[in-house]
Parts: C-alpha cells; structure tokens; sequence
C-alpha cells in the first residue's frame, strides 16, 4: 500500500540521514526507494527531486562508472520519457548506455541500455537510430543466450523495418522472433 509506504520510507531515509549522512549509499538507497515510489504514484516533481539527489550522491560513491549510477541515470530517463520530456531524457538514455559499456559490453545490463535506446528512438521516431540500437542489442542477447529478450528485439525491429518500409525484413524479424517463441513455449502455446 503506497499510503503506508511512504511514510515508512520517509522515516527510514531522515534516520540513515541522522546516522550515515546525507552522503552515505545506504541514505542514497532510501532516496531511491522513496522516488520508485513517487514515480509510481506520480508524484513526479518529487521523484525527479530525490533521483537527482541519489545521482550526485552515486557520482561520489561509488563514482559515475557504477551500476548504481548508471541506475539513477535509467530513472531519470524513464521519469522524463513517462512526463513526454524527451529532450531531458535523452542524454541520461545515453549516459546509462555509455556507463554499462564501460562496465561490460558482453553484459545483459549492457544489452538492456542498448534496448532501452533503442526503445526511446522508436518513441520519438528516430527509426534510423533505433535501428542501430536494436541490432546492437540483438547482437548482444544472442551471444547471451538470452532467448526472451532476443525474440523481443526481433519483434522490436520489425517495428522499426516497417516504419521504414523494408517490409521483407520486417516479416525477417517477425518470423525469427515466433520461431524463438516457440522454441520457448513449444509450438502449441
């Protein structure tokens, strides 16, 4: 229940403030827990507020090539894209795509940000580059052996090669994408 959450968080994050400061990733853990749940209530002024605290808070420590900061980077452009701010959200897109590069490239959480770009290019119509993103990801999730987000992908491309009139490609990725899910589900599913 979000009414009895909020509290709940807001009392654990002012005692992590009293006892580790404002500064401490524990308190920083708080912040974020309170903006999911801002964001989920929409209470989007105060999400934004506290990911923005979390995000300076995660460049310190553990430093700005981090999972936790790329974390608070995916929030903020998820915050943005769901309030139509696309100009906003397009750098933190590329900011979490560039930080999990850095981690690893042969990584889910690297193919998730190539996906996630990819996603916010086919919102705002960018189908070129969402094209690029797409394969990048696709790429990605099959040499990972990660055959449910693979299938998403090809139908995600499909997408992307219909709007852009390559209708024999858009059926390609359509086909390859059922063969993965039958493969997944069996046949009759």
């Amino acid at each position: 229940d979000n009414s009895t959450a909020e509290p709940l968080l807001k009392e654990a994050k002012d005692i992590r403030e009293k006892l580790l400061t404002n500064q401490h990733p524990d308190y920083a853990f708080s912040c974020e827990l309170l903006a999911r749940l801002y964001f989920r209530t929409q209470q989007f002024n105060k999400a934004e507020t506290l990911f923005i605290e979390v995000k300076k808070i995660r460049e310190k420590n553990p430093g700005k090539v981090s999972a936790e900061y790329a974390r608070c980077c995916q929030g903020l452009a998820v915050l943005y894209v769901t309030q139509r701010l696309f100009e906003k959200a397009a750098p933190f897109f590329i900011e979490e795509k560039e930080i999990q590069g850095q981690l690893s490239k042969e990584s889910v959480a690297y193919a998730q940000s190539c996906y996630n770009l990819a996603h916010f290019y086919l919102d705002i119509l960018q189908n070129e580059k969402a094209e690029l993103y797409y394969q990048e990801a696709k790429q990605l999730f099959k040499r990972l052996n990660n055959q449910p987000f693979y299938a998403r992908v090809c139908s995600d491309l499909a997408i992307v090669y219909f709007k852009l009139g390559a209708y024999e490609k858009a059926e390609e990725q359509n086909l390859e994408a059922k063969e993965i899910r039958a493969t997944i589900f069996g046949r009759n599913n």
